[in-house]
């Protein structure tokens, strides 16, 4: 049952991260303009992080309790960690978008991509091995 929940965990990490990365965000900048999509998506993204940060401590607490994996238990941390970095460079990225300091937007933004694509990847990878 334990490691049912794990995976169930996972998959929903993994599900918030694709709606909001192919599905949510890619509409709102179709069909609304950057000064209505903006507030919209800096209301999500905190919310995002937030839930999945809880997510991957949940991961992490079933897995010890369990006795499951190193492997998990590091999918939990990592799924934990890196969304709490993620949040934490939200006031930053916001800041720069606001300043139009294109460049420190362009290197925040591609770090919290970077780390959110990761989390997606081993969410979605780590029952494979």
């Amino acid at each position: 049952m334990g490691h049912d929940s794990i995976i169930l965990l996972s998959g929903i990490v993994a599900g918030f991260i694709l709606f909001q990365s192919a599905i949510n965000a890619p509409l709102l900048f179709k069909y609304l303009n950057i000064e209505q999509a903006r507030p919209v998506l800096r209301g999500i993204f905190p919310v995002l992080f937030v839930v999945n940060a809880g997510l991957g401590a949940a991961i992490m607490v079933i897995a010890l309790l369990i006795a499951a994996s190193t492997l998990a238990i590091a999918v939990g941390a990592v799924t934990l960690i890196g969304s709490l970095s993620c949040r934490l460079l939200v006031p930053a990225t916001n800041l720069a978008a606001d300043q139009n300091d294109n460049a420190r937007f362009a290197r925040l933004h591609r770090i919290s991509v970077i780390i959110t694509m990761a989390i997606l990847l081993i969410n979605l990878g780590w029952i494979f091995f």
